[in-house]
């Protein structure tokens, strides 16, 4: 079947924020100890600045 690639735009940044914040989160994460809670932290963080910055572009 075909794939059809309806509503995506080129340019998201709630993933780009979530990547991101993935990344920071777990760096800041093994610094203080406890990975867990810096990988959680960091998604929410980077999922809320990507809407904003979604918001923002529209």
């Amino acid at each position: 079947g075909k794939v059809e690639k309806k509503g995506l735009k080129k340019e998201n940044y709630m993933t780009v924020g979530l990547c991101v914040g993935i990344c920071f989160g777990s760096a800041l994460g093994q610094l203080f100890g406890n990975i867990g809670l810096g990988i959680s932290i960091g998604m929410c963080l980077g999922i809320a600045v990507g809407a904003s910055l979604q918001k923002e572009k529209e």
